[in-house]
């Protein structure tokens, strides 16, 4: 069974706006490598994501898309709850701009919350661990 690190949704804005965008990507490709190990199979092709980096950003929204339903079958598979927020993220870009943002954070919960459940962890807090990197 897989876990993943566990991570802080602030921690990852932050670095994004300090690094200009390049730890967003790497979060990005981070995640994408988690979700295919905990669901156990290849729910979102890597190379897909660098087609989207280099080629067409609207490629980022499918694969964010993809990275909500997958959290979402792996949540209802671990018996936690996770909301599905695709379309509040996009909603959230179009009209004020920050639907990335807290994609960003709502997914990193909602691995952490996963990775604790599969450490035995139910009720621990959803903060981030000693690998918050």
């Amino acid at each position: 069974m897989y876990i993943g690190k566990t991570r802080s949704g602030v921690t990852v804005i932050l670095l994004s706006i300090v690094t200009c965008g390049i730890y967003a990507y790497f979060w990005y490709y981070t995640i994408l490598n988690d979700i295919n190990r905990a669901l156990n199979r290849q729910e979102i092709n890597p190379a897909l994501f660098w087609v989207g980096i280099f080629c067409c950003p609207l490629i980022l929204w499918y694969i964010l898309y993809k990275v909500d339903k997958g959290l979402g079958e792996l949540a209802h598979t671990e018996g936690t709850a996770y909301k599905e927020n695709f379309t509040m993220w996009l909603l959230l870009t179009i009209f004020c701009g920050i639907g990335s943002l807290m994609a960003m954070v709502q997914i990193t919960d909602g691995f952490n919350s996963i990775w604790a459940r599969r450490q035995g962890n139910y009720g621990a807090s959803q903060g981030p661990g000693p690998n918050a990197f």
